[in-house]
């Protein structure tokens, strides 16, 4: 991942780029209504501290195999 000034001169922006970004835009636009997908070294990181559930299959764009996702699960009561 690149984080930084990025562009020309006449023509900088701050931005984020590679592959970790797209898997991030990818997993959010496939996450269930008011969810959170994360990948699986995501939930490695966190998972003493949230409660996951592995989802099965999980297509990207760009990426030809499924991919280990996992959504976070919310307990009832617990905003989100």
């Amino acid at each position: 991942m690149i984080v930084g000034n990025m562009g020309s001169k006449s023509r900088m922006d701050y931005t984020v780029l590679g592959a970790n970004v797209n898997l991030a835009q990818r997993l959010e636009a496939n996450a269930p209504v008011e969810g959170i997908l994360i990948s699986d070294s995501v939930n490695r990181k966190i998972k003493d501290n949230f409660k996951t559930k592995a989802v099965d299959g999980v297509h990207v764009k760009g990426i030809q195999k499924s991919i280990n996702a996992f959504e976070v699960v919310f307990d009832e009561g617990v905003p989100r």
